[in-house]
């Protein structure tokens, strides 16, 4: 199967990949060059000015490899409040091991989702994703980011300024990093300034970017 991979691979004429780091990936095994167009994010349902509590939000499938349960199991350490929003098949586990100071919602309606993405203190999200769109969404509602350093995120986050990066995919990496965000030690931009830096996702970037890439190449 890699071999045929390979080889029907080398009869694409353009890739276009959604970020840097799945065109490392195309470079890597296909050997070939790659363009990165974000892909379309709705950045315009948010409301960036809602007032932040002091509850942290995690959102995400409750699958093993998106390592929701780290996330969990680090803020039973930290004592600090989180709200988990997502189903999947870790759901119950997840709310078994969860201490009182953690909210697990499961699956929400929309318009409870974009109140929890414009008044929560930070979004926590350990898992690595390809892009990440859920990372776009959190800028556009003026939120800053707490995430592991690998994949698409690097693309979205601008560490110390619309997020904090952690290094390690470890609950004890998980809890240095928010306590740095907790020590006001990081002076993140503004909400409105986040927000601002989730534009470049927008779905007319989206269709600006295409229409030339196209329209370059015919």
């Amino acid at each position: 199967m890699r071999c045929w991979d390979r080889t029907s691979a080398q009869k694409v004429d353009y890739f276009i990949v959604n970020s840097k780091f799945i065109s490392a990936r195309v470079r890597k095994f296909y050997k070939r060059k790659s363009t990165v167009i974000h892909p379309p994010v709705d950045i315009n349902k948010f409301n960036p000015k809602n007032k932040k509590n002091n509850t942290y939000l995690c959102v995400s499938q409750l699958v093993t490899y998106k390592k929701v349960k780290m996330v969990v199991e680090a803020f039973n350490i930290l004592g600090l409040p989180l709200c988990v929003i997502g189903g999947g098949n870790e759901l119950e586990d997840i709310k078994k091991i969860a201490k009182d100071n953690i909210q697990v919602l499961g699956k929400v309606t929309d318009k409870i989702l974009k109140e929890k993405f414009e008044t929560c203190k930070a979004f926590v999200y350990a898992g690595k994703e390809d892009f990440g769109i859920v990372f776009a969404e959190a800028l556009s509602a003026g939120t800053p980011i707490i995430a592991y350093r690998k994949g698409g995120v690097k693309d979205i986050v601008e560490n110390n300024k619309t997020g904090i990066f952690f290094a390690e995919q470890t609950i004890s990496s998980i809890c240095k990093a928010v306590n740095k965000f907790e020590s006001n030690k990081v002076t993140m931009l503004s909400s409105e300034d986040i927000a601002k830096t989730a534009e470049r996702f927008s779905i007319d970037c989206f269709k600006k970017k295409i229409i030339e890439f196209i329209g370059q190449r015919i």
